[in-house]
Formats: C-alpha cells, sequence, structure tokens
C-alpha cells in the first residue's frame, strides 16, 4: 500500500514531468516538420535533376548547362509538373547540319538544290 508521503511526493514531481513531456513532444513535431520540409526538397530537386537530364538527353536547350537547367526548373516549383510533362513529349533535337560556306560543285544535285532554295540563277 503506498503511504500518504510517498503519493504527495510523487504527485508533486507530476507537473515537472508534464511540463518535460510537452517540451519535448513540441520540439519532437518541430523536428518533424523541419525533415518533412527538407525531404520535400529533395525530392523535388531530384525531380528537376531528372527533367534537366532528360532535356539534355533530347538536346532541349542546349545552351544552358545542367545545374543551370535544374537551376531554372527550380525557380517555380508549381510549374515543374507541366514542364516535366513537356519535356516528356518533346522529340529528340536532331541536328541535320549546317550551311555549308560556299557552293556545291556546278551541277551536283545539291547546288541545284541550293539554287532552288535560294532563288539563284546560275
Amino acid at each position: 500500500m503506498l503511504k500518504t508521503a510517498d503519493a504527495y511526493s510523487v504527485l508533486d514531481q507530476v507537473p515537472g514531468t508534464m511540463r518535460a513531456l510537452t517540451k519535448r513532444a513540441s520540439s519532437l513535431e518541430e523536428e518533424n516538420a523541419k525533415l518533412r520540409a527538407e525531404n520535400t526538397q529533395f525530392k523535388l530537386r531530384d525531380r528537376a535533376v531528372k527533367v534537366a537530364q532528360e532535356m539534355e538527353a533530347k538536346g532541349l536547350n542546349e545552351d544552358l548547362t545542367l545545374e543551370e537547367k535544374v537551376a531554372s526548373l527550380l525557380e517555380d516549383p508549381d510549374q515543374l509538373a507541366t514542364r516535366e510533362a513537356a519535356v516528356s513529349m518533346a522529340a529528340q533535337q536532331v541536328k541535320l547540319g549546317s550551311p555549308a560556306e560556299g557552293k556545291p560543285d556546278a551541277g551536283s544535285n545539291a547546288s541545284q538544290l541550293v539554287a532552288y532554295l535560294m532563288d539563284d540563277d546560275e
């Protein structure tokens, strides 16, 4: 059986223990919220990196580096899903060549095509 003096001793410790537990629970909730926010940022950056890598593979925005593409995607996180869908639907950019300096050999099919396209009268 618990003596009255012992019961009062235990009851005297209850308020301090409750305050300490409440403070600990509050700090754990804050830490949990902080970790959730960090996790969200990591996931967002991971998605942006994947989209930027897909852009690189398809030859989109070749004037930007991978990090610049990631930064541009992270500027507006609300639009990331839209941009992600647009990149996934975009066709790979294929460069067929660049116009050569000078004209092709006269009489060749290429020179006839160039003359037609450039409206040259040879």
